[in-house]
């Protein structure tokens, strides 16, 4: 008999250093989409701009990511602890996101030389991707996510205390997808509603899908065949730009399409047979993971001197890309380097001395314990 060489799949709080790779792949993405609006479309290298233009879907693999893993994190507290400390969730994430991106919304603020659209305070109340942002327009996405941290908590402790918190866990979730694929419809094709956050929860309810059934051990038919899921995945995420011909298919699979077809691809990553995870789980990747917040949401500047530059030296097509590539890479890479260590990092390190991981507060909770224990024997 042939023994059984499949490695064991991973339990519900185990880590998965691929996921790093494909935020990786998620920014690279978005870098290569900007930088494709630099290069003409009918020149000799439309063909570039034709194949990398398409990474916009980066920021979809970003929604389902955050999903995952901030759904992730909440449900694990709910099922340890069996109640979710809603203030420490907030504080965590907003000490995680807020000092960076007030940073750079304050000089770019400081820098614009026109009226700011929509109004400042839309952008204070993480508002401006309901009302067609035109300033610090990468923002948009991270509008959304903050929406989504802050409902979800607040959802998940008032239906935890619920009798029938499954059956009306499962009706919320799905009348949100459908209300996702209703708005699109209604809405049709317009490129400004393209930010709303209803044109775009589905991605982040399939991440936070993916780690409910991940934690209630119910994806084992994915975990198990991770290869043809993520090759469907990709046939998905790719296949959903072919649906141009048809208003119906546009406005409700293109979108839809990276949100079912990144969500397989991510379910794939978490298990152990799945024949990318060590490439992406490799060094590289996992560093760029790390900058991936603050190459997102600074990216911009190294790219416009770029394309300034490529233009003083009148540099065209196949030229304009070889010059523009790394220009933009390094510098975003330097600049995402520096906003790291000087913002992301002291702030992250004050978070956790500030609030502590609930498993951390557990830990320390039990020692306190053991303290007290041994102080009355002694």
């Amino acid at each position: 008999m042939q023994q059984n060489k499949q490695q064991p799949l991973p339990t519900p709080g185990h880590r998965f250093p691929a996921l790093d790779g494909l935020r990786a792949l998620a920014i690279l993405l978005v870098l290569g989409h900007h930088l494709a609006h630099y290069v003409a479309l009918d020149g000799k290298a439309a063909v570039f701009r034709a194949v990398v233009g398409t990474g916009w879907n980066g920021v979809y693999l970003f929604f389902v990511l955050s999903g995952f893993l901030v759904g992730g994190l909440a449900l694990r507290e709910l099922e340890e602890t069996g109640t979710l400390c809603v203030k420490r969730f907030w504080v965590r994430r907003l000490l995680r996101t807020w000092p960076l991106y007030f940073f750079l919304l304050f000089a770019n603020a400081w820098r614009h030389p026109g009226p700011i659209e929509p109004a400042f305070w839309h952008y204070l109340s993480f508002t401006q991707n309901l009302f067609s942002p035109k300033f610090f327009l990468v923002s948009w996405s991270l509008a959304v996510e903050e929406q989504f941290y802050f409902f979800l908590p607040l959802f998940l402790a008032l239906l935890w205390k619920w009798k029938h918190r499954q059956i009306g866990g499962r009706v919320f979730f799905w009348g949100l997808v459908i209300a996702t694929y209703l708005y699109r419809w209604i809405e049709g094709n317009g490129f400004y509603k393209f930010f709303h956050t209803f044109a775009v929860l589905d991605s982040l309810l399939i991440g936070f899908g993916l780690a409910y059934w991940h934690r209630k051990q119910k994806l084992g038919w994915l975990l198990h065949h991770p290869n043809l899921y993520a090759a469907m995945g990709l046939v998905l995420v790719y296949g959903a730009h072919f649906t141009h011909w048809n208003r119906f298919l546009q406005t409700n699979f293109l979108f839809g399409g990276q949100a079912i077809g990144f969500g397989l691809i991510v379910g794939a990553t978490l298990s152990p047979q799945f024949a990318c995870s060590q490439w992406l789980s490799n060094r590289v990747l996992r560093w760029v993971a790390t900058l991936s917040f603050s190459v997102y949401l600074s990216h911009d500047k190294p790219l416009y001197y770029a394309a300034r530059a490529s233009q003083y030296f009148g540099l065209q097509d196949w030229g304009l890309i070889a010059f523009l590539i790394p220009s933009v890479l390094g510098g975003s890479m330097l600049l995402a380097w520096v906003l790291y260590h000087g913002i992301e990092k002291p702030a992250l390190r004050w978070r956790d001395r500030v609030c502590p991981k609930e498993g951390n507060v557990a830990s320390e909770e039990k020692s306190l314990i053991r303290l007290k224990t041994s102080a009355a024997k002694s």
